[in-house]
């Protein structure tokens, strides 16, 4: 078994790094292979780590506080990995990792938790949200609950993986993946042939109020001018209706 540790920071041994090593170092000693690598976002590299991903277990994402969310560098990774790879993620298990300087952490987890949950991912939690705090690598040390929820993060991935191994043995496969349904929040309701639609219905209300007769055409010769001025307005609502101005 083994996972692959994400380490979206752009100092390639900062403080996410110092994280990350605990969780790789508590996953070794529970028989996991662990592997850490810097996410930078060039085409060369996802594509190596794609190929990586793909052959893992599981995958820990760390990634620095900038601006109260991950870093530019670790979301830009993440988008293009999803594209790479993004059917080799599904159903493994992931965490997510944020270092901070003082907060935004919380906010950076639910970023990077957004890609495991669209790709099915289980979650893998620790006793405590999982972030460590300080400004050099040092001080991360000195965060003695950061630490040790790096520790329980490690122990519940390893466990967790040997958990899904245990099943894979008796048996139990992964659920099957249903086709992807969308649906979004805006449609366009009046197309063309609506329109028309609706431009006769109105034209029958109107005849129905005596305002004009069976057919539009002929009434707009034999109805009064007012009556001609209600006509020309409800066809310039219509109009506006279709292109979307009201």
């Amino acid at each position: 078994m083994k996972v692959v540790l994400l380490n979206g920071s752009r100092r390639e041994a900062g403080c996410t790094y110092t994280a990350l090593s605990v969780v790789a170092d508590v996953l070794k000693e529970n028989g996991v292979d662990a592997e850490i690598i810097h996410a930078v976002p060039t085409d060369d590299v996802v594509k190596a780590v794609a190929e990586k991903v793909k052959e893992a277990d599981g995958l820990v994402v760390g990634s620095p506080v900038y601006w109260a969310s991950p870093s530019g560098e670790i979301i830009s990774f993440m988008d293009k990995l999803a594209g790479a790879a993004g059917s080799a993620l599904i159903h493994k298990p992931a965490a997510a990792v944020a270092s901070a300087r003082r907060a935004g952490t919380t906010a950076t987890l639910d970023v990077l938790n957004k890609y495991f949950a669209y790709h099915q991912m289980p979650i893998v939690s620790s006793n405590y949200w999982n972030v460590v705090h300080g400004n050099t690598p040092d001080e991360v040390k000195q965060d003695a609950e950061g630490m040790q929820i790096m520790r329980v993060l490690g122990r519940n991935m390893a466990w967790l993986l040997k958990c899904t191994e245990a099943g894979k043995t008796a048996g139990i496969t992964a659920p099957e993946t249903e086709a992807k349904v969308m649906t979004n929040f805006i449609r366009q309701i009046a197309r063309k042939k609506d329109w028309l639609a609706l431009r006769r219905s109105v034209f029958y209300r109107i005849t129905d109020m005596h305002l004009v007769f069976s057919y539009p055409l002929t009434g707009l010769f034999t109805m009064p001018y007012h009556k001609h001025i209600l006509f020309r307005f409800v066809i310039s609502c219509q109009r506006r209706m279709y292109h979307g101005i009201f």
